[in-house]
């Protein structure tokens, strides 16, 4: 990995796939970032994740966990 670039985990780029619809140009980003071809800097990730509404900190974790909230009452 170049100093200069951000390593983001596979699961998280497979999580941003499934959660937001990208334009051409961030799909195209995204494609080469998950195939490792390039790695994202800073600053990319930065504005991608500006484009993407997807909190900058995300793009840190080692994969994005999913919660499953029960909204009835099961207590009596």
């Amino acid at each position: 990995m170049n100093e200069n670039t951000i390593e983001v985990s596979s699961g998280i780029w497979q999580w941003v796939m499934s959660a937001v619809t990208l334009n051409d140009e961030n799909k195209a980003k995204l494609d080469k970032w998950m195939s490792g071809e390039k790695s994202p800097t800073f600053n990319q990730l930065e504005k991608f994740s500006a484009e993407t509404r997807i909190p900058l900190g995300y793009f840190s974790l080692k994969f994005h966990r999913q919660r499953s909230v029960n909204f009835s009452n099961t207590e009596q």
